[in-house]
């Protein structure tokens, strides 16, 4: 957080200095403003600094003037500000031929100008800077977070999102099915299978779905769909508890570099809302899942006597018990390779993620049978409950139901090798 060089050159004492060069560093960020007196500034220079001086330590040293730039550029320092006129007389052209290589501003400050004139008022900016996008912060996340517990989560996010910051927002779940989008472009990415594959390549070549560094996560990942009329973006990471839960992609035609600060901070809250709502599904989903699963077991099992009850927890597990149905069970034989001992800590997650991915496999692989089937999953089975309806011959459901087994075994194959 901070303002830009091009905003300091019209604040206090530099709206009457002059810019000699380094213009292609305007839009670097000043975070802080130091003044720098001494021969060797390794030992003091640091990241987004505007640092003023008056060369006095080096006045007679060209090799040390320039070494002030070269750490700088080391450090990623945002600009220098020089009183060329007291010791050094004017620019020297190799500083000026520097400074342009590295696009670090290079700033000539007049002699009547104090450092006072200089310091304090930039400073009053930067912390002024500082205290809006704070409030501005607390704000976008009030909003995100409102449109997470009150409307219909992931779809609300996107389209807050991509308002926020005037671009293309798409949410993906870490199998990359798009979860929701909005945006110019929304409805040509939600089914387009080329801007998929170039978003799971995205991932797989920068070790997206890996845990990441906060900075590196919310920095995000370089993304250019160049079949969307060259369209540039970056892919998000949506972590929390050691998993990625999913995906936020951002596409702009405007994306030329990187995103302003507020667009940074409405983007981190959206990873974090983001992350927040994919947990609350996933409980969701995992409660369902464990009522359907406990009704199943007793069903088959008949431990429950009273007829009413079982018709009332089969109509709230979607089963109405008056209709007809085919029970399948696939049998595992082969489980993906997971840590030997249950009771290793790196045990549950992966076991967690290997029986999500094949429960929806199966659950999407039924998805063409006539009506909604329940699936289950039972230690190493899967057990889905067909209903069946209209005036089928054995051989006929025999065949379909046939059919839908070899289709759940080429998935399985396919998607594990």
């Amino acid at each position: 957080m901070g303002i830009t060089v091009r905003e300091a050159l019209k604040i206090g004492g530099l709206k009457h200095s002059r810019l000699v060069a380094g213009e292609a560093g305007l839009d670097r960020i000043i975070g802080w403003v130091d003044i720098l007196e001494v021969p060797d500034p390794s030992a003091w220079l640091r990241e987004n600094e505007l640092v003023v001086t008056t060369c006095y330590a080096v006045r007679e040293n060209p090799e040390g003037q320039l070494n002030i730039l070269h750490t700088m550029a080391r450090c990623n320092s945002s600009a220098l500000a020089v009183k060329f006129g007291r010791f050094i007389g004017k620019p020297p052209p190799e500083m000026i031929k520097l400074s342009n290589q590295y696009g670090i501003p290079l700033i000539d400050v007049p002699d009547e100008i104090s450092y006072l004139d200089i310091t304090h008022p930039l400073m009053s900016a930067i912390i002024n800077r500082h205290t809006e996008q704070l409030e501005y912060s607390e704000k976008i996340h009030r909003q995100l977070t409102r449109l997470a517990l009150e409307k219909n989560g992931i779809p609300a996010i996107a389209g807050e999102l991509a308002r926020l910051i005037g671009m293309t927002v798409a949410i993906y779940s870490d199998e990359f099915i798009c979860l929701a989008s909005s945006g110019p472009l929304s409805q040509i990415i939600e089914g387009d299978t080329a801007f998929t594959s170039l978003l799971k390549k995205t991932v797989k070549t920068t070790a997206l779905g890996k845990a990441m560094e906060c900075p590196r996560q919310l920095q995000g990942m370089k993304l250019e769909a160049k079949h969307l009329s060259g369209c540039l973006g970056k892919v998000f990471p949506v972590e929390a508890q050691e998993r990625c839960y999913g995906y936020i992609a951002v596409i702009g035609c405007e994306l030329n570099g990187e995103f302003s600060e507020i667009q940074n901070i409405a983007i981190e809250h959206g990873v974090t809302v983001a992350a927040l709502q994919m947990i609350r599904d996933d409980a969701v989903n995992e409660a369902r899942r464990s009522y359907k699963r406990d009704f199943l077991e007793d069903l088959i099992a008949g431990t429950v006597k009273n007829r009413e009850t079982i018709i009332s927890r089969g109509e709230i597990a979607g089963l109405p018990l008056e209709r007809s149905y085919v029970i399948m069970i696939a049998d595992i034989d082969q489980l993906p390779a997971l840590p030997a001992c249950p009771n290793h800590k790196n045990y549950e997650l992966p076991a967690k993620r290997f029986r999500e991915q094949l429960l929806r496999l199966a659950e999407d692989c039924f998805s063409a049978w006539l009506s909604r089937v329940m699936v289950v999953l039972r230690s190493d089975s899967i057990v889905a409950v067909f209903p069946v309806r209209g005036k089928l011959s054995n051989r006929e459901l025999r065949s379909r139901l046939h059919g839908l087994a070899q289709e759940l075994q080429r998935q399985i194959k396919q998607h594990w090798d």
